[in-house]
Formats: C-alpha cells, structure tokens, sequence
C-alpha cells in the first residue's frame, strides 16, 4: 500500500464528513426529488432518519409525506422497498409510474 510515513491525513479530515451516508444522493446521479408518503407506523423513524427538513405534509391520520433524492434509483428503490406497504411514492407521476412497473414486474405481472 506504500512506505509507512507516506500519507499524512490532513487535520482537519474527518471520515463521517468525507462521503455521503445517504446512496440515492451520491455524486454523479441526476438531482431528482419525489414526495413519498409514509404511514404513521414507521413515519417517527425515518423522519429521525432523513431529518424533519424533508417533511413536506403531515397528514392527520398521522402519515408524513417526505421529498428525497431519488436520482440513483437503484438507492431509492432499496430505501423504498425496505419499507414493504407502508411507503408510496406520491410524486412526480413519471417516478409512480416506474416503481409501479417494476413491482408488477417482480410480481410476475405484464409489466
């Protein structure tokens, strides 16, 4: 890896800092936004997760809808999918249509 001495971190360098800890917003995707409705049963969570500056709603059956990044779509698909039933993405239509097509599709429907 090179002669022991050979690097010298930077002071002030810290690693939490360094690289992004969210995928769907890594550098190189597309900046692209969707509003994702949250059911109330784990909306506490990932709101603590995200951050309450991505709430966009709360609805008074006690649901939250949130915008992320949604630009790496391999990222958001596996943020979204974790969440089984209890997330639907609202918005934008074109982003709906996608992940509706593509739960068909791991269905075994036509899509």
């Amino acid at each position: 890896m090179g002669a022991p001495g050979a690097f010298v971190r930077p002071s002030d360098f810290e690693l939490e800092n360094a690289f992004e800890r969210d995928a769907k917003e890594f550098p190189g995707v597309v900046n692209e936004l969707a509003v994702v409705r949250l059911d109330r049963r784990i909306a506490p969570g990932v709101v603590r997760e995200l951050g309450e500056d991505v709430v966009v709603a709360t609805r008074s059956d006690g649901s939250v809808e949130v915008e992320v990044s949604c630009g790496n779509r391999v990222a958001f698909r596996s943020w979204l999918y974790a969440m089984v039933d209890r997330a639907e993405v609202i918005s934008p239509e074109s982003v709906r249509n996608e992940i509706i097509a593509d739960l068909e599709r791991l269905a075994g429907g036509t899509s």
